[in-house]
């Protein structure tokens, strides 16, 4: 109920929303990833160490203002 109203608010301001109904719906459903084989094996993925991650995603978004 309220994505729709985070969608107009960012509509009028002109800022991204905190949420949408796309991330609400994908919330909902529980999408869940159990191996990342087939990434690995097709497109050559590898993952980086959960603490490399996390301190990346923060710089992130302090470097764009979401902290």
């Amino acid at each position: 109920m309220i994505a729709p109203l985070a969608e107009i608010f960012s509509r009028i301001t002109g800022t991204p929303p905190r949420f949408t109904r796309d991330a609400v719906i994908t919330l909902r459903h529980g999408s869940r990833f159990v191996s990342s084989e087939k990434a690995r094996k097709e497109l050559g993925y590898h993952s980086r160490p959960l603490r490399e991650t996390v301190e990346a995603a923060y710089t992130w978004f302090e470097q764009n203002h979401y902290l």
